[in-house]
């Protein structure tokens, strides 16, 4: 059953997760080329990895129930909801200290370390909404890691509309973001009891994979528009493409 799940969520969280990379990737694509061919390379090049991630993820789950005991949820929830006001306030001190700022070595170390005291100024305010909302609004702990993911992910893709956004080091730090969230959320334990999942994921995985090396073992050039496009997953791409 532990197994099966895992696989069966490990492929659904693949094909979630490079959904970001395909949109776009999609642009580099040429025009004899399907769109769901990319989308199912990508999936397919993803579910080893994201299967073992969603073991790994949860061992760590039953690790961090046993010190936080029923605070799990909470504290998760609002680590999320920080990191994503955390993030928007990097963002704009990076957008003003490159705007107003010529000497680019004193900008990086005033962003260093304003960074730095944001983070860890973040990290109490964390500390103290988690002990207000245990106080005060209990019943939202269910929902809070939800809520704290859904909202890092809107201002992570609010600020890739900004033409500064763009380049390699934005690309690898959405898909790994999109990459570690949906492990995350496939390691959940109410899915390692379901049956069906457990007899349906493993061939779905399997079908997953042999598409994927069928499709990219048949066009050279879409591995290396994954590579070029959509870094996190471009060894991946070259091991199942059998590519050097």
């Amino acid at each position: 059953m532990r197994i099966g799940t895992a696989v069966g969520m490990g492929a659904v969280a693949a094909a979630l997760s490079t959904v970001p990379a395909a949109l776009r990737t999609s642009s580099a694509l040429a025009g004899n080329t399907a769109w769901w061919k990319l989308w199912v390379a990508l999936a397919g090049s993803t579910v080893l990895p994201m299967v073992l991630a969603v073991i790994a993820f949860r061992g760590a789950a039953q690790g961090a129930l046993a010190i936080f005991r029923e605070r799990l949820r909470l504290q998760l929830g609002t680590a999320l909801l920080t990191a994503a006001c955390l993030y928007v306030v990097l963002l704009v001190l990076g957008a003003t200290l490159h705007t107003n700022t010529h000497h680019r070595g004193l900008a990086g170390s005033t962003f260093a370390v304003v960074a730095l005291v944001a983070t860890v100024g973040a990290l109490a305010v964390s500390q103290r909404v988690a002990a207000l909302i245990e106080k005060h609004a209990p019943r939202t702990q269910r929902v809070l890691p939800y809520l704290g993911g859904s909202a890092l992910l809107l201002v992570v893709a609010w600020s890739l509309r900004s033409p500064a956004s763009r380049g390699e080091p934005i690309a690898l730090f959405l898909d790994l973001l999109a990459f570690t969230l949906m492990a995350g959320f496939a390691a959940q334990a109410a899915f390692s009891r379901l049956r069906p999942l457990a007899l349906a994921g493993p061939p779905a995985a399997c079908a997953l994979l042999v598409l994927a090396c069928t499709i990219l073992r048949g066009a050279p050039d879409l591995v290396k528009i994954i590579v070029e496009q959509a870094p996190a997953f471009g060894q991946a791409a070259r091991i199942i493409a059998g590519v050097p």
